[in-house]
């Protein structure tokens, strides 16, 4: 069999369009089954938590930090975010929060406010 023939092309997209096909059906096909054990219960219900608590150290840790009102301002915002978000327990409003106010205090003209 030569690989030119229009044949050989047309088996080879329809199994690429079968495997496709199967490969995008299989997240939906499976879903309830999954969905339904109890590990993944408590992965889905603890998993926001942890991945925005690991996000925000490696935020934090790979930070080089120039002067200090960088410093402040860092360690301000995440307060800041941290309060915001216990006291409204609204994501958006905590992340707006912090990151507003590392902005504004990051851009503060130099020596505008010391320790």
């Amino acid at each position: 069999m030569t690989h030119n023939s229009d044949t050989y092309y047309l088996e080879a997209i329809a199994v690429a369009s079968v495997v496709t096909f199967l490969l995008r059906a299989t997240p939906f096909l499976v879903k309830n089954f999954v969905l339904r054990r109890k590990l993944i219960l408590g992965v889905r219900a603890s998993m926001p938590y942890g991945i925005v608590t690991i996000l925000a150290i490696y935020a934090i840790a790979s930070t080089k930090v120039s002067s200090v009102q960088i410093a402040i301002g860092e360690i301000l915002a995440v307060v800041i975010t941290i309060v915001l978000h216990f006291w409204r327990r609204n994501v958006l409003l905590s992340i707006f929060g912090g990151t507003i106010l590392y902005v504004f205090l990051v851009n503060l003209p130099h020596g505008f406010y010391r320790l």
